[in-house]
C-alpha cells in the first residue's frame, strides 16, 4: 500500500474560483482575515548546520528526545532529510546529515495570505563537544513556526545546562526562555500554500552588535574560490548563548570551517496536501486489476468548477489510472495525464470524487449514484476503486500510475498526486514436480520451476487424508526434501508459487515409499591366502576385519581336490594351518580355502593355484673331538632335519686344509649318519656336511666346524 501527497495550492486559484462562483474577488490586505485551513499533523525536519554535522571534534551529539521529537540518523543512511552539499549549503561534501524531526504539529494556514502558525511539543539536546570536556548541553523545546507578511520566525524554549568552558571554569545553567533560533526574511508564499516547503534561515550579512560579540568577521569576499560567507544566526539567540558556544553561530574568520556555520534549511510539511493511499501498487502485467484508492486532505473548497456540469460549484477531484510525462501537473502548465479509451474511463479507469452538495445544483443535473462518481466528503476524504490494465495504455508514453488532479476545469496544485504502478508478470509453472519413489528412510526431493516478475515465493503443500491441502511448515523454496517413511506412502505434494500480483499452483506429485530390503547383518568375508607354501609346512590364512565388527573367529580348512590337507582356528583373524604330507610338492597345486564364518562374518570359499615347495632342510655336523693327534681318526656325526618330514638320502662330509681335501659319504638313517675321517696331517682343518636333498626336501649344507690335528 502506497501513500502519495500533492504539491501546490495557490491563493490566486482560490480568487479565480470565487469569481467563477459569482462572488466578487477582492484582493485581501496583508492583515485581512483569509480562508483558514486547520493544521493537525505538521512535520519539521532540521539538520541545524554544517558545523553540527562536522565540527572541530566531529559531528555534534544529539539525544534526550522527548515528546514528538525524534532523530534522523545520518550514519544509518537516513533519506528523509536530504540537503544539497557545499557550496549549495553549509553541509560538507560526502556527508548524510543527522537531523531532528518534530511531528504532530498543530495550527492554521491562511490560504489567502500564506500566513502560518504551527506549534510542536517535544525537545532534544545537542552538544558540540566530546563528553570528556564537560561542555554545556543545549536543549531546544516546543518549537513554533510563525509565517506572517512574507517573513518567518522559528522559536524554541532554549536552555543551556551547567558545564565547563574552554578554560575549565564552571558555566552556570541558563534558561533563555522562548528565543528565535532561525529567521527567514523572504518567504515564498506560493511555496507555503503548497503545504510542503523549505525555508533557508538568514545568515549572510547578519551583523551582530559589539555588545554581543567583538570578533565577528564581516569583510569576507567571494574570490579565489572562497564563498565570501559571513554573518550570524539571530542576534537575540546568539546573545544568550554561553560564551564558550557563541562562536558556533557566527563568522569569526573567512573560509574554512566558517562556511559550515550557516543554518541548514528548515523542511516543513504542514500535512494539508492531498494524499492518497493505493491498495496495490505492484500489479499483474496481464489482465485487469481492481485497486482501492483512499484520499484525504482534498479540501472541497479548493476546487471550483469552470465548466459544466459543476461550473461555479465545488468540483472535486479526478482519480485516474493513466500515463504521463514528468511535467504533467496542470497547475504548473503541464499536460494532463493520458487516459484509457473513452469506453474504459468513467466508472472503470477514472472516477470523479464530488462533494455531495454539488450534485443538487449541477447542470445538467448529475446523481452521486451515477456512473463514475464517488463522494468527496466534507473532511476532504474519499474512497473508491479503479481498474488498471497495462494494455489499455500500452501505446501512450509516460509513467503508469494513479493520478489525482482537480476535476471540472480548475488547476489546484494541492490535489495533484502521482502514485506509480509497477507491472510484473504473474508466476507461471515451467516444470511441474515429478513423482518420487524411494526406500523407507531415504531422502525424497520434489522440485518445481517457475517464472514471474519480482521475487517469487514458494509454499509446498501436503494432501491430507480428508482430501484437503495444508501447508508444509518451512517448505518455502523451489525444492522440498523430506525423509520418507512408509506411513507417507501415497501422499501427494504440490507447490504454490506466488509474487506480489498473483499465485499459481503446480500439479500434484505422488510419493511412493517401499520397505527396505532385508539385509544380512553379517559382513562379507575377505580371505587372504598365500601364493606358495612348503611341503608339510604351515600356511598362514587371514580374514580381513571390517570396521565396526569384532575380529573374525571360526575355522579355516584347506583341501586339495577331495582331500583335506589342513585346518586351523582363527586367532585375531589369522589361522596357522599345518599342512599334511598328503599335499605333495608341485609348482601348481589347486587348493581350496574355506572359512566357516561366525556370528559377524559370512562364510567364504576361494580356490587358488598355490606353489608347494620342498621342505627346507637343516644340516648339523658334530665332531666327536675337536682336537686329535696325527695318528688318530676323527669321527663326524651328521643330522638332517626338515619340518613335517624325516629326510633321507646321502650326506657328504668334507674336510679341507688349504688345497688338501678329504671327502667321505654316508647314507642317512632316520635323518642321521656318521663318518670316520682318515688320519689327517697336522694342522687346522675345516669340516662341513652337505645334504644332497630329496624329492621332498631341499639341499642344505651345515655350518663349518674347525678340527685341530697335532
Amino acid at each position: 500500500m502506497t501513500t502519495t501527497r500533492g504539491r501546490r495550492a495557490l491563493g490566486a486559484v482560490l480568487t479565480a474560483a470565487l469569481t467563477l462562483a459569482g462572488v466578487a474577488a477582492v484582493a485581501p490586505s496583508a492583515h485581512a482575515a483569509g480562508l483558514a485551513t486547520a493544521i493537525d499533523d505538521a512535520q519539521l525536519d532540521w539538520g541545524v548546520s554544517g558545523y553540527a554535522q562536522q565540527g572541530v571534534f566531529g559531528a555534534w551529539t544529539f539525544g534526550a528526545f522527548q515528546g514528538d521529537a525524534s532523530y534522523l540518523d545520518g550514519t544509518a543512511g537516513q533519506t528523509e532529510y536530504a540537503v544539497d552539499a557545499y557550496p549549495a549549503s553549509s553541509l560538507p561534501v560526502g556527508i548524510t546529515p543527522n537531523a531532528v524531526r518534530f511531528s504532530g504539529g498543530t495550527g492554521s494556514l491562511d490560504r489567502t495570505t500564506g500566513d502560518v502558525t504551527v506549534s510542536w511539543t517535544g525537545s532534544y539536546t545537542v552538544n558540540a563537544y566530546p563528553s570528556t570536556f564537560g561542555a554545556p548541553s543545549e536543549t531546544y523545546a516546543d518549537p513554533q513556526l510563525v509565517i506572517a507578511d512574507g517573513a518567518a520566525r522559528l522559536t524554541f524554549d532554549v536552555t543551556f545546562g551547567e558545564g565547563k568552558d574552554t578554560g575549565g571554569a564552571t558555566v552556570p545553567a541558563v534558561d533563555a526562555g522562548r528565543i528565535a533560533v532561525a529567521t527567514v526574511a523572504d518567504v515564498d508564499v506560493a511555496d507555503v500554500l503548497d503545504g510542503d516547503f523549505r525555508l533557508q534561515p538568514d545568515y549572510q550579512g547578519v551583523t551582530l552588535p559589539s555588545s554581543v560579540v567583538t570578533n565577528q568577521s564581516t569583510s569576507c569576499v567571494a574570490s579565489g574560490g572562497a564563498t565570501g560567507w559571513w554573518g550570524s544566526w539571530p542576534e537575540e539567540f546568539v546573545a544568550v548563548v554561553p560564551t564558550s558556544l557563541k562562536s558556533h553561530f557566527y563568522s569569526t574568520s573567512c573560509g574554512g570551517s566558517q562556511d559550515k556555520k550557516p543554518a541548514l534549511p528548515l523542511a516543513v510539511d504542514l500535512g494539508i496536501k492531498g494524499a492518497v493511499t493505493v491498495s496495490q501498487t505492484t500489479v499483474a502485467a496481464d489482465g485487469t486489476t481492481t485497486v482501492t484508492v483512499e484520499g484525504r486532505n482534498f479540501d472541497p473548497s479548493f476546487a471550483i468548477g469552470t465548466r459544466p456540469p459543476f461550473a461555479g460549484l465545488q468540483s472535486g477531484v479526478y482519480i485516474a489510472f493513466a500515463r504521463a510525462e514528468d511535467a504533467w501537473r496542470p497547475s504548473e502548465g503541464g499536460t494532463s495525464p493520458k487516459l484509457a479509451a473513452s469506453e474504459l474511463r468513467n466508472g472503470v479507469s477514472v472516477m470523479w470524487a464530488i462533494p455531495a452538495a454539488s450534485f443538487a445544483a449541477s447542470s445538467p443535473t448529475q446523481s452521486i449514484d451515477g456512473t463514475g462518481y464517488t463522494e468527496l466528503r466534507t473532511d476532504g476524504s474519499f474512497t473508491t476503486t479503479v481498474k488498471v490494465d497495462k494494455s489499455w495504455l500500452a501505446d501512450v508514453p509516460g509513467r503508469y500510475g494513479i493520478y489525482t488532479y482537480a476535476g471540472g476545469g480548475p488547476k489546484v496544485a494541492a490535489y495533484e498526486t502521482f502514485t506509480p504502478l509497477t507491472f510484473v508478470e504473474a508466476p507461471k509453472i515451467t516444470r511441474q514436480p515429478a513423482a518420487v519413489s524411494v526406500v523407507d528412510g531415504s531422502k525424497a526431493t520434489f522440485t518445481v520451476a517457475a517464472t514471474g516478475g519480482g521475487k517469487l515465493a514458494y509454499q509446498w503443500q501436503r494432501k491430507n487424508a480428508s482430501g484437503s491441502w495444508a501447508d508444509v511448515a518451512g517448505a518455502t523454496s523451489s525444492s522440498y526434501a523430506l525423509t520418507a517413511a512408509l506411513a507417507a506412502h501415497g501422499t501427494e505434494y504440490r507447490a504454490v508459487v506466488s509474487n506480489e500480483v498473483g499465485s499459481v499452483t503446480s500439479a500434484a506429485a505422488r510419493l511412493t515409499v517401499t520397505a527396505k530390503p532385508v539385509v544380512d547383518a553379517k559382513a562379507t568375508s575377505s580371505l587372504s591366502v598365500p601364493a606358495s607354501v612348503r611341503y608339510a609346512g604351515t600356511a598362514s590364512v587371514s580374514v580381513k576385519r571390517v570396521a565396526g565388527k569384532p575380529a573374525p573367529t571360526g575355522k579355516v580348512t584347506i583341501t586339495s581336490g577331495s582331500t583335506t590337507v589342513g585346518s586351523a582356528t582363527l586367532k585375531n583373524g589369522v589361522a596357522k594351518v599345518k599342512l599334511s604330507t598328503k599335499l605333495g610338492v608341485g609348482a601348481k597345486r589347486s587348493l581350496t580355502f574355506t572359512y566357516s564364518g561366525d556370528s559377524a562374518y559370512k562364510p567364504v570359499t576361494v580356490t587358488r593355484t598355490v606353489k608347494v615347495a620342498k621342505a627346507s632342510a637343516k644340516v648339523k655336523a658334530t665332531l666327536a673331538k675337536k682336537k686329535v693327534s696325527t695318528k688318530a681318526r676323527s669321527k663326524v656325526s651328521v643330522k638332517v632335519t626338515a619340518t613335517g618330514t624325516t629326510p633321507g638320502g646321502k650326506v657328504t662330509v668334507t674336510a679341507t686344509k688349504g688345497k688338501k681335501k678329504v671327502v667321505r659319504t654316508v647314507s642317512l638313517t632316520k635323518g642321521k649318519g656318521a663318518v670316520t675321517l682318515p688320519r689327517l696331517a697336522k694342522g687346522t682343518w675345516t669340516v662341513k656336511a652337505t645334504y644332497s636333498g630329496s624329492s621332498k626336501v631341499t639341499k642344505a649344507t651345515s655350518g663349518k666346524t674347525r678340527l685341530v690335528v697335532g
